[in-house]
Parts: structure tokens; sequence; C-alpha cells
């Protein structure tokens, strides 16, 4: 059909009761949220050379977290409103065009209460209600340079009145077919990162001259395909990033001198970093309609940032070395299936200026060997969050009637009940003891359920 329309529409709402009946005056007792996505498409196909695709959206996010009391902790309304449109145009047999945009408007509305002693009154720490708008245009053409080369040279401008603001971001990217089954492709481009309205107006807000994030990326990959429906593909990249957000005194620290240096919890955004990733990546994968299909990735990288100002350096809080992820998927019959998917990461660095306990703050050891409480260091990143290590399994069954179908699945999440940690907000103590640096992720959660299809 020459015009198409649909309409999708998510809600969602979550609820958190705490059960503990000891907790402070700052703690959350209860919290609500509620979000949505809402998106209305009509994509027009005159013929077989152009077809554009509009849509009109709506998303936003709303929670409140209130105290022992019933006396709110934190509010939050965020919503966005836009349109946006993509089209492709085939210029040429060997040329294809694609464009389009958007415009956005942003609404937020934050307030953030804080009880500072158990006799004084709950104090306003951030509120702010405001909203901005936003718009970009992008642009690519596809050409086609010979029998085997295909190079794709685009650009995107972005207009962001919040930090008064308008950049272009270019890239160009190409695939060389080697021969039938190989493939290699190879990229560059500009990539940005605009502050959201909290980064400017919220309790850490740096201002409307703040700068967007930048990313120069360049990556190179090569694609084997193999025998019985696999491919093999290996992958390479090198990234260098500038003026990235950071906090530079929100976090305690052990000043050279060994004095403790105290975080400031209001400390504003500033455009602080530089960093430089590289990486490689390499993924076995078979997609198959008939018994065994999957895949098998293994990833390394590494990213690490320097601080502009004064030269200080440390690994991203996102630096995971090594990542491996493997799935399967087993069709028993026609409308059975059973599947399982394994992750493993090597794990992110404890987040701040943490250290092993000196022998003056004393050691005291867990259970399972890790200490009690860690020390304030000089040096930021320098510990790692024990490796993570999950598997999950799944079965399905189909039944079909008529035009309907009727799928039956049970999921078992984390069916090992590996206990996985994360990083958390912690306490510091006047002796520069760390307590409580982590908390456990999910445990083995089993589930089942129902999907109807008609």
């Amino acid at each position: 059909p020459r015009h198409q329309v649909s309409i999708t529409t998510f809600l969602g709402r979550a609820v958190f009761e705490e059960g503990d009946p000891d907790i402070g005056e700052n703690e959350i007792r209860t919290g609500l949220n509620r979000a949505w996505l809402t998106s209305l498409s009509w994509r027009y196909t005159p013929g077989s050379r152009f077809a554009v695709t509009q849509r009109l959206f709506s998303t936003g996010l709303r929670f409140d977290n209130d105290n022992r009391d019933g006396a709110t902790l934190d509010a939050a309304r965020v919503s966005e409103i836009g349109w946006r449109a993509d089209a492709s145009l085939s210029a040429s047999a060997r040329a294809v065009v694609e464009f389009g945009g958007d415009v956005v408007r942003l609404q937020g509305r934050t307030r953030i209460v804080r009880q500072l002693s158990p006799v004084s009154s709950p104090f306003t720490v951030n509120e702010y209600d405001q909203h901005s708008s936003a718009a970009s245009a992008y642009g690519q053409i596809r050409v086609g340079l010979g029998s085997r080369l295909t190079v794709t040279p685009g650009g995107r401008v972005d207009h962001w009145p919040l930090i008064r603001e308008t950049s272009a971001s270019p890239w160009i990217n190409a695939e060389l077919r080697i021969g039938d089954n190989t493939r290699l492709r190879g990229g560059s481009g500009v990539y940005r990162q605009f502050p959201d309205l909290d980064d400017v107006y919220g309790l850490n807000g740096g201002g409307r001259d703040l700068r967007p994030e930048s990313a120069l990326h360049i990556d190179a990959g090569l694609e084997r395909t193999l025998p019985h429906q696999t491919r093999v593909l290996f992958n390479v990249y090198a990234r260098h990033e500038s003026d990235v957000l950071w906090r530079p005194r929100f976090e305690p620290r052990l000043d050279s001198n060994g004095s403790i240096q105290s975080g400031v919890i209001n400390t504003p955004w500033v455009n602080a970093l530089e960093g430089k990733a590289r990486g490689v990546e390499v993924v076995v994968r078979r997609d198959a309609t008939d018994r065994l299909s999957g895949w098998a990735g293994y990833a390394y990288g590494r990213l690490r940032y320097t601080q502009t100002s004064t030269g200080e350096r440390f690994w991203a809080d996102a630096d995971q070395r090594h990542t491996l992820s493997l799935y399967g998927n087993y069709r028993l019959s026609n409308r059975t299936s059973a599947s399982a998917r394994y992750r493993y990461g090597s794990n992110y660095p404890m987040v701040g200026y943490l250290g092993e306990p000196s022998t003056r703050l004393g050691s005291v050891r867990r259970g399972d060997g890790r200490p009690l409480f860690y020390g304030l260091a000089r040096e930021r990143n320098t510990l790692r969050l024990p490796a993570y290590s999950r598997l999950d399994v799944r079965a399905d069954r189909a039944f079909n009637w008529s035009r309907r179908r009727l799928v039956l699945f049970v999921d078992v999440a984390n069916i090992l009940n590996r206990t996985n940690l994360r990083n958390t907000h912690y306490g510091v103590d006047s002796a520069g003891r760390v307590f409580e640096t982590t908390e456990s992720l999910m445990p083995i959660v089993p589930s089942g359920g129902f999907v109807i299809e008609f």
C-alpha cells in the first residue's frame, strides 16, 4: 500500500516499598515510577524509488520517592514531544539518498528535599521547572563505485538552544567486497552528546555555558561467510573523546599530604575530560530457522580519561577489559524451542578514590574474603568490582488455531543464583574508612507467562 499508518503505545508503572521500619529520615520508604511512550507513524510510498516516514511522538517519566513519614524526598516530571521524518530516494541504480530531521520540545520539573538533622526542618536541596527545544537534520548518500566498492558520506546538524549551540557532525563509511564471501568495512565520524535539562539546571547543573561532548570514532571490520549459515565478524576501533562532563570535587579523596578532602555534593558539571578508547570485537554467528542458532561474542576494550586542567588520569567508570556473550537457541520442533544466554564481564572500576585499607585503619575481612571497609586513596578508579557472570535459560511452546497463536514460556534469570555486584553510594567516616561501596544485583528469578498473537 502507498499509505501505512500505525500507532504504538507503551505504559509502565513500578512501585517500591521498603520493609525495614528502622530507616532514616532521608531514606526511601515508598517509590512510584510511571513511564510512557506513544508514537503515531505515517509511511508514504508513492513509487518504488521514494519513501518517507513521519512520526509524532511523546515520551516521558514521572517518579515520586517518599520517606518514612510520607514526605517527599525526590519528585520529577520529564517529557518530550516531537516530530521526526526519515526519507529515502533511489536517485539512480548506484546512488541512494537518505535524509531527515526532527524537532523536539523538552520539559523538566524536579524537586529534591532532605533533612539535615533529626531536629531540623526539611530543606529543598534543588528545584527547577524548565523547558527547551531541539532540532536536527541529517543526510547521506550511498554510492556504488563499481561492482565491489560502496561509499557512504553523510552529515548531521544539531541545534540545541538549551546551551545556545549549533554543531555539525560529518561521517563517512565504506564497504569493499573482496570476494563472494568476504567483506571489508571501515568508517569514521564525529558524534556529539548534548547536555540535558538536569545537566544544566539540576543539583549539579553546570549552566548554559556547557558544551556538547564529542567523539571522533574510527573503526574497521572484516566479515566472512562460512558454510552452514555461519558468519564471522572481526572489528577494531579507536575513539578520541573531548569535552566530557565531570564533577571534579564531587567525590571524597586523600590529599597529597594525607589529609581527607571531603566531597562537595553540589559540584557543578564542567567539560573537564578527554578520553582515549581502543578495542577489538569478534563475533561468530549462525542464523538458521532449523535446529541450532545463536552467537558467541568476545570484546576487549580500554577507556582512559585525562582531566585537561590538572593532568590527572584514571580509568573510565565504564572501562571493562573483557566481555564474553554466548547465546544459543535449539528448535526441538516447529512449535517448541529452548534457549540459553550466558554473559561474563571482567567488570568496571569501583568508582571513586578508593583503595585497600591501610594498616592504620585496620583490616577486617568478610566471609567471602572482601574487606569490610576500604580506605580513601589519592588515585581514582584503581580497584575493580568482582567479575560479572550470569546464565539465563528459557523454554517456549506455541499453539496455533485459526489465525491466532498462543506462546507459553518459562524463563529463569541467573539460574545459578550467582551474586553479582554493582557500585552504590558509600559512606566515609572521619578516619577515612569507606563503607557500603557495593550492592548486589538480581538473584535467581523464575518467571512464566504467555503471549497471544492475532
